[in-house]
């Protein structure tokens, strides 16, 4: 295994966190060996002059528990050799903290010994007396550095881990697995690159590749898998200068239009042309511009993110040739607390999952609007503290907040991962509640300099969502984050024997990032436009390495039998905002995913899904619901390690 000991020691001075570097032969599973008796509870009461806890046993996990509950005596603090005492552990926790108890070794001799995971960290109980007396055990000690490398996440989620483990479902990597070829350079301008978009622009059934910049647009189609040729001229976009590109069809014709900055240019014929029907003034003081549709009714509307002018839409009011309506006032966008006046950066997605656009608007100290089943958006206060504020406030592309919305800390659920200027936020959404996870996530916690965008998507097939955060400086070095399931995630090239992508991308800043399968093979690439200037593909190269070996570890075994869904719904009404959900027999959520959500700096991924699931083998119900509520099911069968298309057609 090869460390890069300089960059590791950096993250640890940084963060000065011992939980951080993982460690492959101390990961819950092993732990959970060693132990005859798993507990998951809560802690019901404190009785401070007593220094006792009573813990509501509320599963147990593996072995037999007599009793509904677990008291434990807690020690007093200890003086070191210089007389200061230690922590006393009475003041670290509180009534309802969710706990793991792990009681009685399997060694002769150490059936007195155990562990309970509290809060984020790992502590020392002892039975001095008879280990099924539920009330012998005593709380020791903090084991603080002592459990380096191992799951320092949730105590919640390592419950829910432990009960999968049981099951034989549990999949907590401990060795990273990411991997993309080598880089392929479309194009370069003398100026950075700016939105970038994945979508099929001549219908040939092939991802093609759009390019923003202040010096002109680009198209390259692909002509051949993976043979991309610049046809800007031949569509009719030469000299068409913008900072942000979307694609989707917005006139019902089956065929993809764009939004190159504010302005609509619709298919016709063999080109495309500027159309009227999207006034002048959506145009004016673009950051960010994107199809959404706002409404529900399944017609690609136009939001507009301004600088200095808060957020602006306009309505579509479908085929024909009416103009947009303005709709600011209308949906409530002109409020001050909606961000009116504003720069920053927005994003899409369903937050409270009632199948309508809601937008996170990253601007002061963020702001949530929820869309109303009445039309428009309510301010919604998150209960975490962001701030996207710079170093370099004076310059007008010093921006950050380019986030997503995603499953980040559970399979059905729906969360946002925002970056600052040098952190992550990692919000979760717990029935309407907002916690900032970023910090029971492990590794997540260690971030960059000059963060600007956030990309959540399974960049390396496992069935959970990945982050890919990318930094606005020239040289400035990005950051990949494996999402290990249960809330916790790790950097992999810390870890990596080899490069996880190329180090002219890893080791260059970018302002666009789209995520698409270019290649068809199932696996999620990404087109980045750098600020070098250079417009890049980078190919995913996980499946290749998924060969089965007679010695291959478990997780590489999980992942040889991993098998990847692939829907490819055709342009049309309700793509965009559309969400596929695939689901086991008894309704248990394995994946989702939305399409048109990969706004970030003004960036359009391709209007498709790849999950992968664990769950090969079984019927799995996939369900596709259209942005204007029209829904079709179907029930597949995939194969352990097959890529099956699925189609998903508009009733």
């Amino acid at each position: 295994m090869r460390y890069r000991p300089l960059l590791i020691l950096a993250l640890w001075l940084f963060c000065s966190m011992a939980e951080a570097l993982v460690k492959p032969s101390l990961q819950p599973a092993d732990i959970a060996a060693r132990y005859k008796v798993i507990l998951t509870g809560a802690v019901t009461a404190i009785d401070e002059p007593g220094r006792a806890l009573t813990i509501t046993v509320a599963k147990t996990i593996a072995g037999i528990y007599v009793g509904t509950t677990l008291r434990l005596a807690v020690s007093a603090p200890v003086a070191d050799k210089d007389g200061r005492k230690g922590e006393d552990l009475m003041r670290s926790i509180d009534v309802g903290e969710q706990i793991v108890a792990y009681l009685g070794k399997g060694r002769a001799g150490h059936e007195g010994e155990g562990l309970l995971y509290v809060g984020e960290g790992w502590h020392t109980i002892n039975a001095p007396a008879v280990a099924t007396d539920p009330a012998a055990w005593v709380w020791e000690r903090a084991l603080g550095d002592e459990m380096v490398g191992t799951y320092n996440g949730d105590a919640g989620q390592l419950a829910h881990m432990v009960q999968d483990q049981v099951a034989g479902t549990a999949f907590f990597p401990a060795l990273p697995f990411t991997r993309f070829a080598a880089e392929r350079v479309l194009g370069a301008w003398n100026v950075p690159v700016r939105g970038v978009a994945l979508g099929d622009l001549d219908g040939d059934g092939r991802l093609d590749a759009l390019a923003a910049s202040a010096s002109g647009c680009r198209v390259y189609l692909q002509a051949a898998p993976l043979v991309f040729t610049d046809a800007t001229a031949a569509l009719g976009l030469t000299g068409q200068a913008a900072m942000s590109v979307s694609i989707a069809d917005a006139d019902g014709d089956g065929r993809n239009d764009l939004l190159l900055g504010g302005t609509l240019w619709l298919r016709a014929g063999d080109r495309f042309v500027p159309s009227p029907r999207l006034p002048a003034a959506a145009a004016t003081d673009v950051l960010v511009a994107a199809f959404l549709d706002l409404d529900g009714d399944g017609w690609a509307d136009v939001l507009v993110s301004r600088r200095g002018g808060g957020l602006v839409a306009w309505r579509n009011p479908g085929p024909g040739t009416a103009p947009f309506t303005a709709m600011v006032a209308a949906w409530g966008l002109d409020r001050l607390e909606a961000g009116a006046g504003r720069t920053g950066f927005v994003v899409p997605g369903d937050w409270d999952g009632d199948g309508r656009t809601d937008l996170f608007y990253a601007a002061g100290k963020g702001v949530l609007l929820l869309q109303q089943s009445g039309g428009g958006f309510k301010p919604t206060k998150l209960d975490v503290d962001l701030s996207f504020r710079t170093d370099e406030e004076d310059d007008p592309l010093s921006l950050t907040g380019a986030g997503s919305f995603a499953a980040l800390w559970q399979a059905g659920g729906c969360d946002l991962v925002v970056p600052g200027n040098s952190g992550l936020n990692l919000i979760n959404n717990q029935d309407g509640r907002t916690l900032d996870r970023a910090r029971s996530g492990n590794e997540v916690r260690l971030s960059r300099s000059a963060q600007i965008a956030s990309l959540a998507e399974d960049l390396n097939m496992d069935g959970v969502v990945d982050l890919f955060t990318v930094t606005r400086r020239a040289g400035g070095r990005n950051i990949f984050h494996t999402n290990r399931g249960y809330g916790s995630y790790m950097i992999d090239d810390l870890y990596a024997q080899d490069e996880v992508m190329p180090s002219s991308v890893y080791e260059q800043g970018q302002w666009g990032v789209a995520a698409g399968d270019l290649d068809n093979d199932g696996a999620t690439d990404l087109l980045l436009g750098g600020i070098d200037g250079k417009l890049r593909v980078l190919t995913n190269d996980v499946l290749r390495t998924r060969q089965p070996k007679d010695d291959d570890l478990w997780q590489f075994q999980v992942l040889n039998r991993t098998a990847i869904l692939a829907i490819d719904p055709a342009p049309g009404r309700g793509v965009i905002g559309a969400r596929v959900t695939v689901a086991t027999a008894d309704g248990t959520v394995v994946g989702w995913r939305r399409i048109g959500d990969g706004v970030l700096t003004g960036c359009s991924g391709a209007p498709a899904v790849r999950l992968a699931v664990r769950r090969s083998g079984q019927p799995l119900t996939v369900t596709m619901r259209w942005s204007d509520g029209v829904q079709a099911t179907t029930t597949v069968t995939p194969a352990p390690g097959a890529v099956l298309r699925v189609p998903m057609a508009r009733p």
